[in-house]
């Protein structure tokens, strides 16, 4: 587990393993949650009265996948994130570079990958929220290991804050007359959304390339609208990482079997309570007006979900001091190592299997189909990912990102 760290380009015998193994399980886990977006207008249907899976297999698929699955492994992403942050910054420094600049430049890089990928492949980009939380980060660069979780926590609130206001001022705040008012609003917003649902239903199913494009900036600036809720429950895990990248918990994993074996039950016990919990409030909330489901839904997502994240990245280092399982987990190291490549390669890939570019399923393909097509699509970039790494020292997006950063492939 312990692997020396120099500071300069990571050559492969000098990178931390498990590092490109969680990214590597990120991509999956990523794959797994994106699948339905990819296939349906679910940012609109899931605003809606309407029930998108109809049969049993179905259901029971789509209630793995929100428990298990949905919001786990960009959370996991996150953490690596911070992870990183720490990794780039104490390098730069170490070889006398301006570790401020630089990060700024690869976020800017990042940035641009961002809009390249939400404008003209998929709308639902991370990136662009990763390179703007990014610079939030930059105000954390040398705050102490205990500051880094206060602050953790404090963005943790503020993600739950919104709803809880939003709950306790529908519930207890208003008259009978304007909670009327207030369900004869959302009775238009959800018309408004099943609308939004057909246009992009007609778009990527039946349109032009020109439809598609249109459609897509729609979206983007759908979703975009959430980044004040959405950056809040990012940044916990970006200083969550950063934390464990301080403390140097990777490196040092043995040193620390009996605080992560602490976590890895925490984790498992709470994370699993509090997405059953979530699972069953996204069951009884009512979409006309707003209940005590909601909170508990939203606690369930921004703590659930982290804490379930965590659970499955201690899981990671216990089975990691196992010679049998680093043999396992071997296969999923090439992909980590081109993660940029391959999430992005993610939405080309599936684009062309739903959109009317391509084979034009899109509508067509339920939860358990779904699942099996991510399981095909990301075993063919564990092999493309070893088959690129065989040839070449970095991958193609992984080099454009370097180039972006330093000026030259390489920094010395």
């Amino acid at each position: 587990m312990s692997t020396k760290i120099s500071f300069g380009p990571t050559p492969p015998e000098e990178r931390i393993v498990v590092i490109d193994i969680l990214r590597g399980l990120a991509l999956f886990g990523i794959l797994l949650a994106n699948m339905v977006h990819f296939s349906t207008p679910i940012i609109y249907l899931q605003l809606t009265d309407i029930e998108l899976w109809q049969t049993p297999w179905d259901k029971w698929v789509q209630a793995g996948l929100t428990i298990f699955v949905e919001g786990k492994f960009y959370t996991l992403f996150s953490f690596l994130f911070g992870w990183g942050f720490v990794f780039f910054m104490e390098r730069a420094r170490e070889k006398g570079k301006h570790p401020r600049l630089l990060y700024s430049r690869r976020l800017i890089g990042l940035f641009f990958f961002g809009l390249i990928h939400a404008f003209f492949i998929w709308y639902g980009d991370i990136l662009l929220l990763y390179a703007i939380s990014g610079f939030i980060l930059l105000l954390f660069y040398q705050r102490k290991p205990g500051t880094l979780l206060v602050w953790a926590a404090i963005f943790l609130f503020l993600s739950i804050l919104p709803i809880l206001l939003f709950v306790a001022v529908a519930t207890h705040g208003l008259a009978e007359g304007e909670k009327l008012e207030w369900i004869e609003y959302n009775q238009v917003f959800m018309e408004e959304m099943k609308m939004k649902a057909v246009e992009a239903y007609q778009a990527y199913a039946q349109g032009t390339l020109a439809d598609m494009i249109k459609q897509r900036v729609l979206d983007v600036q759908f979703m975009l609208s959430y980044a004040p809720f959405t950056i809040p429950m990012i940044l916990p895990m970006f200083l969550l990482g950063a934390y464990v990248a301080k403390k140097r918990l990777f490196q040092e994993a043995d040193k620390h079997l009996p605080v992560i074996k602490l976590v890895w039950w925490l984790g498992l016990v709470l994370g699993l309570s509090l997405n059953i919990l979530k699972y069953i409030s996204l069951q009884q909330m009512e979409v006309a007006f707003p209940t005590s489901y909601d909170l508990l839904a939203q606690v369930g997502m921004a703590i659930g979900d982290p804490v379930l994240s965590i659970f499955y990245i201690t899981s990671i280092l216990l089975l990691m001091q196992k010679e049998k399982w680093r043999n396992r987990f071997s296969h999923l190291v090439p992909a980590g190592r081109l993660a940029l490549t391959n999430y992005i390669g993610q939405s080309i890939l599936c684009t062309s299997i739903f959109y009317n570019y391509g084979l034009g399923l899109y509508g067509q393909v339920g939860t358990l189909l779904s699942m099996f097509l991510a399981v095909v699509i990301f075993l063919i970039q564990l092999w493309f990912s070893k088959f690129w790494l065989a040839r070449f020292s970095f991958g193609p997006l992984e080099w454009l990102w370097r180039l972006l950063t330093y000026g030259r492939l390489t920094h010395t």
